[in-house]
């Protein structure tokens, strides 16, 4: 991270930030952008799936698999996003379309949903490589939407807000997966962590169409 931190000081030198004027001073420190907000809870609902891999060493545990073997099963998802995450971002870049988003939250879901029925190490990693191509699609196409929902001015804030919903899930999803896998067991604990990532593509898909329009907005505002 501190080599990280070198690189953008050295190649990425600091730009003097224009004047602020007196409507930039008004402006509310939280975006009121029901948009936003709708996408903040479809981000949220989706890392509450993927952060709740995390579960999955107590399953696997439970089912009498070794550590060795958990760690063969996650490295599949290492492996597939250095192999496919620059081919599958570039297809979609090129698309741009919203739905790539809701296809990745349903892969998701259906990758966790595997973990319900699987009891072997091959049906693991299987489901692994399915919520792995949902992580990758979702994640290839959310940082472009998202940067193109507000006014350039706010491009940071809207980032930084449906970031942070990655991090809430962080903190969330091990606290829910726990309560769920002692409530309901293993196979019971995957199909509501499935279900909130099929929660987040229906909310994607249902907002498909503002999306679509507040991108030709803002197209058409960088025109003008």
């Amino acid at each position: 991270m501190a080599a990280y931190a070198l690189l953008l000081a050295l190649l990425y030198p600091r730009t003097a930030r224009p004047a602020r004027n007196a409507a930039a001073h008004a402006r509310p420190l939280l975006p009121r952008d029901l948009l936003l907000w709708q996408f903040c809870l479809a981000s949220l609902l989706f890392g509450l799936t993927y952060q709740s891999y995390k579960v999955l060493a107590v399953v696997f545990a439970q089912q009498g698999f070794s550590a060795v073997q958990y760690g063969q099963v996650l490295a599949v998802n290492g492996a597939l996003v250095v192999l496919l995450g620059l081919p599958l971002g570039h297809l979609i870049a090129r698309s741009g379309h919203p739905r790539w988003q809701a296809l990745g939250a349903a892969l998701l879901g259906a990758g966790f949903l595997g973990h319900a029925v699987a009891h072997t190490l091959w049906a693991h990693m299987l489901a692994v490589v399915v919520w792995t191509a949902g992580e990758i699609i979702a994640y290839g196409i959310s940082k472009t939407i998202i940067s193109e929902l507000g006014p350039p001015a706010q491009r940071g804030t809207y980032i930084g807000l449906v970031g942070s919903m990655a991090g809430l899930a962080t903190l969330l999803a091990p606290l829910l997966g726990g309560a769920l896998l002692q409530a309901l067991g293993a196979g019971g604990m995957w199909v509501v962590i499935a279900g909130l990532a099929f929660m987040a593509a229906l909310l994607l898909l249902a907002l498909e169409g503002r999306v679509q329009g507040r991108l030709l907005q803002r197209g058409q505002e960088a025109l003008t």
